[in-house]
């Protein structure tokens, strides 16, 4: 007898005799395979698709998946749908049940601001209520919590506008009492223009005396050859004061950085400039007209030296004597000026603050309307729970198959021990498998005469 019997003996043994071992443990399992995959309930499975509306002041889709997750397995609400849709009642106490509807239920956010919720049951009638009780729940306390949301929004942003509005009349009573202590503030350039004219209006009297006694003294009272650079310059004159008010005006509303103010100050430059050009230009036809029209003689040299003279000097007073007079009275009220412009900054940014409050209160109210309206809420259903009408998983045949695959192996099993422990010989390969060596010869077995 050999040492070791290998295994393989000992199958294809078991093969050989014991084959109806096999047969015997597969058909018995078989058959209890059948019947408990003939009793074993299917699996449905319903599903109800959820949107989300989009308009201004809604809150983003994305981010509020996972609230709605959250608010779709809760306790509470898995355990109303259990006790309606009478779900695993074979379970016996209620959080086990709620741990079982967990698993069976499925939350989903796809792109385009959409969800869907589907329910694995028993009945096609089981998965489309669960489901329909599912987002109809979800969707009543979702527009409920977002009304609470708005209201209570709504109730700080009114909180916040009255004072505001208080804030606002303040700050402007403030500034206006500061503009009834100190007007001069307010009406600084008028103040600049009315210190230039009173400063060049004397010269202006001066230099027309001087003309009529020229006239006078050279007998040319009534000639007008100079007519058209007079002419000249009263229209230089008159742009040069245009733009000195276009000037003021916009630096009292704007600031000097402004492109307004700036293109202001470049027409006040060019005026300027063409204003000395035409008393430039007056002056040389009144002097070449009174040495073509007589001799010169001392007395008219002095006055043609003095109304040079006066005109030089009155031609600085109206261009630069602007810049100095603007510059002395800038200094004095430059204190005034800067509480004045820091006064009138906060009440602009107070003002602004309750304009965009105004704004977002609006969007608040209409926000609030939209989300208690009857079938406006923000999230609608757009396929509703269907009744499904096939099962999503055969468990049946699963166990059908899973019983008869396990009932052979089985049964290859029990043949594999009773050839194990068997120790009957049975034909000659046994008998060399157990000798270790070769059969000479088989002795058939004798039979009975009768």
């Amino acid at each position: 007898m050999p040492a070791s019997i290998p295994a393989s003996f000992f199958l294809f043994r078991a093969v050989r005799h014991f084959w109806p071992w096999i047969l015997v443990v597969a058909a018995l399992g078989s058959a209890a395979a059948v019947v408990a995959g003939r009793y074993t309930p299917p699996v449905y499975r319903s599903e109800a698709i959820l949107l989300m509306q989009q308009y201004p002041g809604a809150p983003d889709a994305r981010q509020a998946g996972g609230r709605l997750k959250d608010m779709l397995m809760a306790s509470e609400r898995l355990s109303k749908v259990l006790e309606d849709a009478r779900l695993f009642t074979h379970l016996r106490t209620g959080q086990e049940r709620v741990e079982e509807m967990r698993k069976k239920t499925v939350f989903r956010a796809h792109p385009g601001a959409t969800f869907s919720i589907s329910v694995l049951a028993n009945t096609p009638e089981q998965a489309q209520q669960a489901t329909r009780d599912l987002a109809d729940g979800l969707i009543e306390d979702d527009g409920r919590l977002r009304g609470l949301e708005a209201q209570r929004n709504r109730i700080f942003l009114q909180g916040e506008k009255k004072r505001l509005q208080a804030e606002v009349k303040n700050r402007e009573d403030e500034l206006q009492a500061f503009l009834r202590e100190h007007p001069e503030v307010a009406l600084q350039p008028e103040i600049e223009l009315v210190t230039t004219d009173d400063g060049t209006r004397a010269l202006e009297q001066e230099l027309e005396r001087l003309r009529q006694a020229q006239d006078r003294s050279s007998g040319l009272g009534g000639l007008d050859s100079d007519s058209a650079a007079s002419a000249a310059r009263q229209r230089a004159e008159m742009e040069l004061s245009r733009a000195r008010l276009e000037l003021s005006e916009k630096r009292d509303l704007l600031t000097e950085a402004h492109p307004d103010v700036i293109l202001a100050r470049q027409r006040l430059d060019r005026a300027e400039d063409a204003y000395k050009r035409s008393m430039a230009a007056e002056s040389a036809s009144r002097k070449a007209a009174l040495t073509a029209a007589t001799s010169p003689n001392a007395e008219s040299e002095r006055l043609a030296k003095q109304i040079d003279t006066l005109e030089s000097k009155l031609a600085s007073a109206r261009t630069g004597g602007r810049g100095n007079a603007r510059g002395r009275r800038n200094k004095e009220l430059a204190p005034l000026q800067v509480q004045y412009q820091s006064l009138r900054h906060i009440t602009e940014d107070v003002r602004e603050r309750l304009s965009r409050l105004e704004e977002q209160q609006f969007q608040a109210e209409m926000l609030e309307k939209m989300q208690t309206g009857e079938g406006i809420g923000l999230l609608t259903i757009l396929d509703p729970a269907y009744r499904p009408a096939a099962p999503e998983v055969n468990r049946g045949l699963r166990v059908a198959m899973a019983g008869i695959g396990a009932s052979v192996v089985l049964g290859a099993f029990v043949a594999f021990l009773r050839a194990l422990i068997s120790d009957k010989v049975r034909d000659r390969r046994d008998v060399e498998w157990l000798a270790g060596a070769s059969v000479l010869a088989v002795i058939p077995k004798g039979g009975t005469r009768g």
